[in-house]
């Protein structure tokens, strides 16, 4: 199912501005719903104090986090000690401990800027709530030179605000995160959510075995291997076709441009199993994939039509055996080795199903990746293996 946007702000720091948002239906278990829709002030308001939250999480600069936090209390009208509850302390340790750890890699951040999609609103006996999607992009530090400009995330939330005071204003008092944040490894920010981040697996119906397969090593060379065709990376007015054919600054150029604005030409299959291996086909096609014909259940067939499409399109495994049977994609021993539109999958309990699919958007240095189920831009190599831990990982040159 595709999210309706209704309202979208940008935040730098914690400036917001933002249209009246419309009511919904109510959540089963939530307080009964009013028939009164929030006016342009509360929206605004309600905006405000979310807007201040995710920056008094996210900023790396601790001046910036702690004149947001203090805003947000402002803002909210509540005490300091309040306030810091529903920034989390446990929550942003973390994110400190894992930033900590990310700079002993040479990875840090400068900066931070939120777009904040309100995708439902509702009022409530007590208040009201908002399901809004939170789009952070986090500013690289320029350690080694050639990090990228950015990197993103984005994640859904339930905002609960009661009213207070004699005028009724809205105060925010809880923050559940329907979604893992980019902010930490994805195994710690489940810990913070009520859902998983990893995609269903299709154990019902797996993909047909295609010969052995052999995991890739983790483990980083001392030397970067042989660049990938002529285009070993995705920089600003570069546009190179690689040896095999494929244009793989196109397959690059479609993941920025669709991560989290999804390509309303094609259906989503978030919440039926994930969007992770539909994204990377779009891309694909975009890089000069061509569609192969016949049955949707056959992995020698790869293809797209608006009301179904194969199983090698959409299914993690499924095209994991049409890549490999169609001799599209050749092996890769260490996922370091990755390039521009190449693509990794991720068996994460090493159950022989493979989870997950992403495709390399970026390359300096080392392999960033652009993925769908959950939304990331331009995540490095060391965070998805963060991300991932102990899990198998398989590395496909296209």
């Amino acid at each position: 199912m595709r999210r309706t946007q209704f309202t979208r702000t940008f935040i730098s720091s914690v400036a917001v501005a933002c249209t009246a948002v419309a009511v919904v239906p109510a959540v089963s278990g939530a307080s009964p719903t009013s028939a009164t829709a929030l006016t342009a002030t509360e929206s605004q308001a309600a905006l405000d104090q979310a807007s201040a939250l995710f920056a008094a999480r996210a900023n790396p600069n601790e001046a910036k986090r702690r004149s947001a936090s203090s805003r947000l209390g402002t803002l909210s009208k509540q005490d300091s000690a309040t306030s810091r509850r529903l920034v989390d302390d446990r929550f942003t340790q973390a994110v400190s401990d894992y930033r900590a750890w990310l700079q002993t890699r040479g990875e840090a951040y400068v900066d931070s800027s939120t777009f904040v999609d309100v995708l439902s609103s509702r009022t409530t006996q007590t208040g009201a709530v908002l399901r809004v999607r939170e789009t952070t992009m986090l500013t690289y530090a320029k350690i080694r030179g050639d990090e990228p400009p950015e990197t993103g995330y984005s994640a859904e939330h339930e905002l609960v605000y009661k009213r207070s005071g004699t005028n009724g204003a809205l105060t925010l008092t809880k923050d559940n995160q329907l979604e893992p944040s980019g902010l930490l490894p994805l195994g710690v920010a489940e810990t913070f959510t009520s859902t998983k981040g990893a995609n269903a697996k299709d154990q019902a119906n797996p993909a047909p075995v295609v010969g052995a397969e052999v995991p890739s090593s983790t483990e980083q060379p001392s030397a970067p291997s042989t660049a990938k065709g002529t285009a070993p990376s995705l920089t600003t007015g570069q546009s190179a076709l690689p040896v095999d054919g494929y244009n793989d600054t196109a397959m690059a150029t479609y993941l920025e441009k669709y991560w989290t604005n999804y390509n309303q030409a094609y259906r989503s299959f978030d919440g039926v199993g994930g969007d992770c291996t539909n994204f990377v086909s779009q891309a694909l096609r975009a890089g000069g994939w061509a569609m192969t014909g016949g049955s949707s259940g056959d992995y020698h067939y790869w293809w797209y039509k608006s009301s179904t499409q194969t199983k090698s399109w959409a299914a993690v495994d499924w095209w994991a055996s049409y890549a490999r049977s169609s001799g599209r994609t050749s092996a890769l021993g260490n996922v370091w080795d990755l390039r521009l539109g190449d693509v990794l999958q991720i068996d994460r309990s090493k159950d022989g199903i493979k989870d997950h699919t992403m495709m390399v958007s970026y390359y300096s240095s080392k392999p960033y990746f652009t993925y769908h189920s959950i939304n990331r831009n331009r995540r490095s190599m060391d965070q998805v293996l963060a991300d991932w831990g102990a899990a198998n990982y398989y590395a496909y040159r296209t």
